[in-house]
């Protein structure tokens, strides 16, 4: 057993070490580095972190949560998890300075990337501007029917900034 061990993990590092390096190039207008950032509802986001973490006993290892735990009760326990930190948290630099160009909101996103490649003017051969899914979540819901006032008030308060800074609209 050991031994099968050590090839299979031999081979996959060697896999590692000595696999062909690949890299995406897409010519742009100008020769900058292009800072490309996605957000999501605030409300929707939350409500797909509890069902991630609801679904991946992984997750549930590093998080306060029990299976018969409400999205309310979820929110309320794990407060100050990474969970909540604001999505714009995720594109400052260290000067804690702003860095993104263009947004690409989950809501809009077809049409965000669209814009997006018709104002840097890249040119992509036989490109589609309707995006695939790939890694699609095979569960259907509506993440307002894990809504409650007590998880409203502490999604509005926790991720405040990015209502404010994104333009998405809070409920009351």
């Amino acid at each position: 057993f050991i031994k099968l061990q050590a090839i299979d993990i031999t081979k996959y590092y060697y896999r590692i070490i000595f696999r062909k390096k690949t890299k995406l190039s897409i010519p742009a207008k100008k020769n900058r580095n292009i800072h490309v950032g996605t957000v999501r509802n605030p409300y929707a986001r939350s409500v797909s972190w509890f069902l991630d973490v609801k679904r991946n006993k992984f997750h549930q290892s590093y998080h306060n949560f029990h299976k018969d735990m409400k999205f309310k009760d979820f929110l309320l326990s794990n407060k100050n998890s990474t969970g909540f930190r604001t999505q714009k948290s995720y594109f400052m630099d260290w000067n804690n300075k702003y860095r993104l160009d263009y947004l690409i909101r989950y809501e809009k996103i077809n049409s965000d990337l669209k814009n997006f490649i018709d104002s840097e003017k890249f040119y992509l051969e036989k490109f589609d501007y309707e995006l695939n899914y790939k890694n699609k979540n095979p569960f259907k819901y509506n993440y307002k029917d894990y809504l409650c006032n007590i998880s409203i008030d502490t999604i509005n308060k926790l991720q405040n900034e990015d209502f404010s800074f994104f333009g998405y609209n809070k409920l009351t």
